[in-house]
């Protein structure tokens, strides 16, 4: 097929053939799929590259766009180990780059790759080839970190104190909503839910309870492909019990596709309460953890730590070796890749002693791992891959007990040992932070504010494994939390601040605050191509083990990738596994609690800018079970 276009002739020539395109109308003697290579450039802001962009787009043979019976395509293109991948619609492509970087103004090129596109189990194979004058050029491509993308203030929230904040796409529209409950500047308890109109947020009415100094937390409680919301705090009953005290409560409220309803669960009261989620026996339903205060008189109260597992739906409170904590940091992950969800936890013991431990899962309970780590007080702990080799590597940041010593501490894991690595990051009370790739260089950089000998917010720019200060100036802040995402969906992460904000010297508010990163228009970044080979589903002592190969990427190394998986009893299902279950940061899923029928699963690959691929191919496989 020969196709004219603005930067030259373009030539594709299909060079295999596999399977049969099983779409009512479209057969393979028509040659009914054709890729149209259109190269454009952005021409308001530009790019920052040596070349130019091609786009693709999907035609048939006559021109005219596919009918809707055609199936939706990916089109994956490697050149060495890069591989971008293309995903959209027959008649609108999404994020479709591919970068030819030897082009230059007035030079003649010459460009030729393989495409393989997938068409449910059976694919196609094309190879491109185009000629021409390249007539833009439209600069040259930086190698390394890049110095500074901006952080723009772009929209700014009605500020929550005593906040907890959290992301995720509750209609399943593909943008990022919000949640956050706290105090609002008269003390009473809010709590408020936004939805993600495009990359601007409108406040949506519920029926979500009023509640501060607690958790709200985004998850897939009965795994039907749906986020809904666990939420506990304080609740001022009505006026004239004001000044006699909170009522506390913890809800689970379901999401049904419609709006949220109270599941009605029974939890038992606490107030100031920590929690995580998990999955505490790997049955594929995420269980809960929650740290705080339990009353004991009228006057006086203890540390409680409780965990509740999550059967199908229903919580029920089960025992646990774990040690009573309060004013507590949570943080959820296998850091030892026996792919089991170990915990750190860090807060106040029964004696009043700060103390932070790391708590390996045994599979029925919780063993002190013995690693020596510092307790802190109010702020973040962390586990992620700072320096891309695979294991999960731990932050802290917060205080040392109430008013005293400000903490940062990066632990390095070293094979399941955890060694604390040297910084030049200022330890930090009152604080919270975040780790992303807001830079798009495939490594995972960190965002935090609090007090020190000052209170500020920073970020700061990992260097292959050595953390710089970004120099970016933002709004002093303390007390409250601090986000990585892409809000947009431009392909880089904006930053989202709820907190208390210093105006002046003497002038603090609640504030919350988006900062809109512009990394997109110099690097925007890849998504990641979901592992191809590599396997594995095997069923022993009554548990279901999966493992996979490792997915690639354009900016992050294949190590420093994550993974969500789906695992269901019919085709893309997940009513076993969910896709909002977690991230796995290994290349291995334990599954217990399984019966005797086929399973279908898949994984996608994440890297260090949250980016998602798409879904690899479909595995199934049926345990051999023995009847007892």
């Amino acid at each position: 097929f020969l196709c004219k276009r603005m930067m030259g002739t373009i030539r594709l020539v299909m060079i295999g053939f596999i399977g049969m395109l099983v779409s009512s109308g479209y057969t393979k003697e028509k040659e009914s799929v054709t890729i149209l290579i259109e190269g454009s450039v952005n021409s308001q802001k530009g790019l920052t590259g040596e070349g130019f962009e091609y786009r693709a787009v999907y035609t048939n043979e006559t021109g005219i766009m596919p009918a809707d019976s055609f199936p939706k395509l990916h089109i994956l293109y490697k050149k060495g180990e890069e591989i971008v991948e293309i995903e959209g619609s027959p008649f609108k492509m999404e994020q479709a780059s591919i970068w030819d970087k030897n082009c230059k103004d007035g030079k003649e090129y010459k460009y030729r790759h393989n495409f393989k596109i997938p068409l449910k189990q059976y694919y196609y194979y094309f190879e491109a080839m185009a000629e021409g004058t390249v007539e833009r050029k439209v600069g040259p491509i930086k190698e390394g970190p890049m110095v500074s993308p901006s952080l723009r203030p772009k929209e700014e929230l009605a500020g929550l104190s005593w906040n907890s904040v959290d992301f995720g796409d509750i209609n399943n529209d593909g943008w990022q909503d919000l949640v956050i409950m706290g105090e609002d500047v008269n003390g009473n308890p809010k709590t408020r839910l936004y939805e993600n109109e495009k990359g601007d947020f409108e406040e949506v009415a519920h029926n979500l309870l009023n509640l501060s100094q607690g958790s709200v937390i985004f998850f897939d409680v009965n795994n039907d492909g749906f986020l809904d919301i666990f939420i506990t705090g304080g609740l001022i009953p009505s006026e004239e019990m004001r000044g006699k005290g909170y009522t506390y409560y913890s809800k689970v409220y379901i999401n049904n596709g419609k709006g949220f309803y109270d599941s009605n669960q029974g939890f038992k009261e606490m107030y100031s309460i920590k929690a995580g989620i998990l999955d505490l026996n790997n049955d594929g339903w995420m269980d809960i953890i929650m740290c705080g205060r339990l009353k004991t008189g009228r006057y006086t109260s203890r540390p409680i730590t409780r965990l509740y597992k999550n059967n199908k739906g229903v919580f029920s409170e089960v025992e646990s070796d774990l040690p009573n904590i309060s004013e507590a940091t949570i943080a959820c992950a296998d850091y030892n890749k026996d792919g089991l969800c170990d915990l750190f936890i860090s807060g106040m013991d029964e004696g009043g002693q700060i103390r932070g431990g790391l708590y390996k899962n045994e599979g029925d309970r919780f063993s002190d791992s013995g690693i020596k780590l510092i307790g802190t007080l109010y702020g973040s702990a962390i586990f992620f891959d700072y320096n891309n080799d695979g294991w999960l590597d731990l932050l802290l940041v917060g205080g040392k007990g109430y008013g005293e010593e400000p903490v940062f501490r990066l632990y390095q894991n070293q094979r399941g040992e955890l060694v604390e690595e040297k910084t030049d990051i200022e330890g930090l009370k009152m604080a919270s932070a975040s780790v992303g790739d807001y830079n798009n260089d495939g490594w995972s950089d960190i965002a935090l504010f609090g007090m020190a000998t000052s209170t500020y917010t920073k970020v700061y720019q990992n260097n292959k494994g050595v953390f710089l200060d970004s120099g970016i100036e933002l709004i002093p802040a303390s007390h409250g939390n601090i986000k990585w995402i892409d809000i947009d969906r431009d392909g880089d992460l904006d930053l989202f601040v709820e907190a208390m904000m210093r105006e002046s010297e003497y002038s603090w508010s609640s504030q919350g605050r988006i900062y809109e990163n512009d990394t997109n228009l110099e690097r925007p970044n890849n998504p990641p191509f979901p592992p191809i080979k590599g396997f594995e589903a095997v069923y022993a002592t009554d548990t279901l083990t999966l493992r996979w190969g490792k997915g690639t990427d354009t900016e992050t190394q294949a190590d420093g990738l994550s993974y969500r998986v789906r695992v269901g009893t019919q085709s893309e299902g997940s009513g076993i596994i969910s896709p909002d279950y977690g991230i796995v940061h290994n290349n291995l899923l334990l599954i217990k609690e399984i019966t005797k029928q086929r399973y279908y699963w898949s994984v996608r690959s994440i890297d260090t800018g949250m980016a998602e691929g798409i879904w690899s191919k479909e595995q199934v496989f049926t345990p051999a079970i023995k009847r007892k």
